[in-house]
């Protein structure tokens, strides 16, 4: 799925910028080769999982004032073998 993520995004954003598309083209396999390594990860590699969602309203009302705005997940557990307290940040971009 993300291989196929990656070639619909080269191929939009190469015709918005056709004179750019051999550059994206040739991050491409760069691109794919972080994307394997993260999904290849060891099921006891990912600790935590979770969805953002929001409604477009939400959305206007989040970013209203603002061209980005950061959010934070807090993962933590105290299971005997499998210790772990860490945040993940995100940022919700506005265009």
């Amino acid at each position: 799925l993300s291989s196929i993520i990656i070639d619909i995004a080269i191929a939009v954003y190469s015709s918005y910028d056709p004179q750019n598309a051999q550059i994206l083209i040739n991050l491409r396999k760069e691109i794919k080769a972080l994307a394997d390594m993260l999904i290849s990860m060891n099921n006891d590699d990912r600790m935590a999982e979770g969805s953002f969602g929001w409604k477009v309203k939400e959305l206007e009302e989040i970013l209203r004032d603002e061209t980005y705005v950061e959010i934070t997940k807090r993962h933590h557990s105290k299971a005997e073998f499998a210790k772990f307290d860490y945040e993940l940040s995100f940022r919700l971009l506005r265009k």
